[in-house]
């Protein structure tokens, strides 16, 4: 929700053409880029990274031996 807020005020911004927007275009393309770079990293890459390292839990439980 925040991310398609954030998409909406910024791309007008992008896309203009009027007074001020050669100083805005480079403040609204990082923050731009940012947050879509952002949704990746919390949508796919950090899951990701939590399940390899529950399986690599579960993996060295199983081989352990029991005490």
């Amino acid at each position: 929700m925040t991310l398609s807020t954030v998409v909406a005020g910024l791309l007008p911004i992008m896309w203009s053409t009027r007074t001020g927007a050669e100083v805005m275009k480079p403040l609204a393309t990082p923050v731009l880029g940012g947050m879509v770079s952002s949704l990746l990293h919390v949508s796919i890459v950090t899951p990701v990274i939590f399940t390899w390292l529950r399986e690599r839990e579960l993996s060295r439980k199983e081989t352990a031996p029991a005490a």
